[in-house]
């Protein structure tokens, strides 16, 4: 064992299978204390100490819902990804530098449709799903867009970008705000204003200059 690494816990989300697993078994191999988190699965989190302890270390397990945080992403940049079953053969990446060409503009928003298609399903799955007093999506907060608004130009400004979900009271759906390309509001800021209504306020974030105060 490092000893660097000994009298440290570690707390691993999701430890009781799959990779989770893999990380509390190879985090109490290196000396960490492992806390082994579950929401369901106590058998398979209590074998997972047990094994740990087997081999001499220390760990025990945890039920808590904790994961809460998430990044999805659904196509990586540069991606020569095709659609055929949409009816799109050439690949993602080639059909972003559209050249103003039609087809490949047209090509792009099939992709884009079945895109947010996948999310809109997600959406109310979570409108579906009772959390408390309201659903998950009541209680949350999803972004979804991209970084570019012309993958031809690569042009960061007028971001196409759709917030959804409740933020447990502090969001105020049913909107479209703009905000004008020449004033270059940053992305950033639109994230920052989200962590301060989670209560984790940010003096800065990236290129973050303030908060969205409409939001």
């Amino acid at each position: 064992r490092s000893k660097a690494m000994a009298n440290r816990v570690a707390l691993v989300t999701g430890g009781s299978r799959g990779i989770g697993r893999a990380i509390s078994l190879e985090l109490a191999a290196a000396g960490f204390a492992v806390a082994v988190n579950y929401v369901a699965r106590r058998e398979a989190a209590l074998e997972v100490v047990g094994q740990i302890e087997k081999g001499g270390g220390t760990a025990a397990a945890f039920q808590a819902d904790v994961t809460r945080v998430m990044a999805y992403q659904l196509s990586r940049e540069q991606t020569s990804r095709p659609y055929p079953f949409i009816g799109v053969s050439e690949g993602h990446h080639d059909l972003s530098h559209h050249g103003n060409d039609p087809d490949k503009i047209a090509k792009n928003v099939k992709i884009n449709t079945y895109h947010i298609s996948l999310m809109n399903q997600f959406f109310t799955k979570m409108a579906k799903t009772q959390d408390g007093d309201g659903t998950l999506l009541d209680h949350a907060a999803l972004v979804y867009g991209a970084g570019q608004s012309d993958g031809d130009l690569h042009s960061p400004l007028d971001l196409p970008l759709v917030l959804v979900g409740g933020g447990a009271g502090t969001l105020k759906g049913n909107r479209h705000l703009s905000y004008e390309a020449d004033k270059k509001v940053p992305m950033a800021n639109l994230l920052r204003s989200m962590l301060g209504k989670l209560g984790v306020p940010q003096e800065s974030l990236g290129d973050s200059t303030g908060e969205l105060a409409e939001l």
